[in-house]
């Protein structure tokens, strides 16, 4: 039986960020609140994109390792 597929809204989204923000490990905060790793960098690459305008390639924004 396949899994369905869940969504998650944007407070949810922000509240994930900012527990990277105050100093947890992206690691610690993915197994915390069930969601992937990669999903969790996702989201990070996607706030640094909405957050830097101007910015044609986020990748070229300087960002740390944590989330």
């Amino acid at each position: 039986m396949a899994r369905e597929r869940r969504v998650f809204d944007e407070a949810f989204r922000t509240n994930a960020l900012k527990q990277c923000d105050a100093g947890r490990t992206a690691t610690e905060v993915a197994k915390d609140i069930d969601v992937a790793l990669e999903l969790l960098y996702r989201w990070r690459t996607e706030r640094t994109a909405t957050s830097a305008p101007g910015v044609e390639n986020p990748r070229n924004v300087n960002t740390s390792f944590r989330c």
